[in-house]
């Protein structure tokens, strides 16, 4: 199982590092991707780490869930997603 984690710059310079994606985001986005017609990870693979992204922050509290996707970009300088952190087995 692969940790997936974030690291967000806001356009005011604020940094936030290592914000944990679990599966509600990535849920989430797949709701909303597929109301909007934007398509899958690999179709839109930057909407779909932003908006991941945005859907962790929002979750957390580190940025305010009163304000939307759209609004999340204009305040956003940039997002990288890190895909490959693998977990140790559970079982």
């Amino acid at each position: 199982m692969q940790k997936i984690t974030a690291d967000i710059e806001m356009m005011d310079g604020t940094e936030h590092k290592d914000v944990r994606i679990i599966l509600a985001d990535m849920i989430r986005y797949e709701e909303v991707a597929k109301r909007h017609k934007w398509g899958g990870l690999q179709d839109n693979p930057i909407t779909a780490q932003s908006f991941m992204a945005y859907a962790a922050m929002t979750r957390t509290g580190v940025y305010d869930p009163n304000k939307g996707f759209d609004e999340f970009v204009t305040e956003c300088a940039g997002v990288m997603a890190d895909f490959g952190d693998e977990l140790p087995p559970t079982m």
